[in-house]
């Protein structure tokens, strides 16, 4: 027993000789010791920020691997200088810790979760849900929420992202700049809900509070120089900086095709969403209604604001989806004669011929031994099977009438997918997505966007789930 406490006293005496003998070559060296470092973009833009503004003050930094929960008690007792970028509500708890008054980055607190099990993925319609331990941006939204929240806690982001793809969880939180970037290639059924966007700030021990004036005005020289700007261009962070805080973006411009009851009049469902959603920072939403092909390019030419009504794989290279879909697509049918010649042609066993309406990517679901014939309305392609031109054709069985589904023998080729708005990937398109789910949740949660589908059973297709 006293070898053992011997041994457990040495222990300790050694880390504190060795954490002495640290901060001693520290002092000497000029040196900032903070917690880290990481790899994803966002922390080396972090990391690039703090040792340019440090060096300009004639200090170097280094990093010692601390877990997050950790990191906060090794800064506040001094043994850590400083934290690289937290929330700004880090010293009510850590009164060691000064925050430098500049955000130094800004990121979501988000929820991932497979939208084909909660339709709009409310966090307060959710079972339970994983997240990092010492996760404090979490564990604040936590508290402040009415409704209890089922949680179970992980070492690392990666973990809690791993327990929900193996089903243990409906849910995983996380900061958006710790989403994997599988999640990204994982289709269009998984949804990234904001829960809520922070700003990160740069925390320092409160023996180095004298380099807090100078940190601050390097960081606001940064910023009006474009030093910043062009850190994040190098670290392809642009997308994450944005003013929220602007609320008049004028006349909003939009691109979409016909479709009954939701933008074939100027009172149609998607019309009427847009308008609302956008009503507080658009002074009007101008759509020019076309056949799908040219609403596309007219939004990837940049001529249009937003396009409406698109699947995942339509945003375009400079598109970005809104989180929230807009509507539930229903599956889509091919239609053929008879049975011998539908299974010949999905098949692909020989070749074939296929006909749909000008502009939709049904394409992605036939052998590429077919030919496609692309028209403006449905009605030419049911002619043209009629005529023996073309094999089969493919639409939505909701376009056709009953005694036209009749007539032929149909096999569903693709399930049926979210429809999402597209935003140009620019300050002002990531602004309007911002506003526009800020406001379909707020809509969604009121009841107002129901009210504005045609009907109970056309809300209930598109798929926005249980509300609380």
């Amino acid at each position: 027993m006293i070898v053992k406490k011997c041994q457990l006293l040495f222990i300790v005496v050694a880390s504190v000789i060795t954490f002495y003998a640290q901060s001693s070559e520290r002092k000497a060296t000029n040196t900032i010791l903070l917690e880290g470092p990481s790899t994803s973009a966002e922390a080396l833009y972090v990391q690039a920020i703090l040792q340019k503004i440090y060096a300009k003050l004639g200090y170097q930094i280094a990093y010692e691997n601390v877990p997050l929960a950790r990191s906060f008690i090794e800064a506040n007792s001094g043994r850590l200088d400083g934290l690289r970028a937290r929330v700004g509500d880090v010293e009510k708890d850590y009164p060691n810790l000064v925050k430098i008054p500049f955000p130094i980055l800004h990121f979501d607190l988000v929820m991932i979760a497979d939208r084909r099990k909660c339709g709009a993925c409310n966090i307060n319609t959710i079972s339970r849900v994983a997240t990092t331990r010492g996760f404090r941006a979490f564990e604040t939204f936590r508290l402040a929420q009415e409704n209890p929240i089922d949680v179970i806690y992980t070492t690392r982001p990666k973990q809690a992202f791993e327990m929900l793809m193996e089903g243990r969880v409906e849910g995983a939180v996380m900061s958006s700049t710790n989403v994997p970037p599988e999640f990204y290639t994982m289709g269009q059924e998984w949804i990234k809900t904001t829960l809520v966007s922070l700003p990160d700030y740069h925390y320092i021990h409160k023996k180095h509070e004298h380099l807090v004036p100078e940190l601050h005005a390097t960081l606001q020289q940064m910023e009006k120089s474009g030093e910043l700007q062009g850190l994040q261009k190098i670290y392809g962070l642009s997308d994450l900086f944005y003013n929220k805080e602007i609320v008049d973006y004028g006349v909003v411009n939009g691109a979409t095709a016909q479709w009954y009851q939701y933008t074939d009049s100027k009172d149609g469902t998607y019309f009427k969403i847009l308008d609302s959603a956008l009503a507080k920072v658009a002074s009007d939403v101008v759509t020019k209604v076309t056949n799908w092909k040219r609403a596309k390019q007219s939004f990837y030419d940049g001529e249009a604001d937003i396009l409406i009504g698109a699947y995942a794989f339509e945003r375009g290279e400079n598109g970005i989806l809104s989180d929230i879909h807009i509507d539930y697509e229903i599956p889509v049918t091919a239609f053929a004669k008879s049975e011998e010649i539908l299974q010949s042609v999905l098949s692909g066993s020989s070749p074939g011929t296929a006909c749909f309406i000008l502009g939709y990517e049904f394409k992605v679901a036939l052998p590429d031994t077919v030919e496609i014939h692309e028209v403006p309305k449905i009605d030419d392609c049911i002619r043209l099977v009629d005529n023996g031109r073309v094999d089969i054709f493919l639409d939505y069985e909701l376009d056709l009438f009953e005694s036209e589904i009749a007539r032929f023998v149909k096999k569903e080729v693709l399930k049926g997918s979210p429809l999402f708005v597209v935003f140009q990937n620019s300050p002002r398109g990531r602004g309007l997505k911002y506003h526009f789910e800020k406001n379909m949740r707020a809509m969604l949660e009121s009841g107002k966007l129901k009210s504005l589908f045609p009907n109970e059973k056309e809300f209930l297709s598109a798929n926005f789930g249980v509300q609380p």
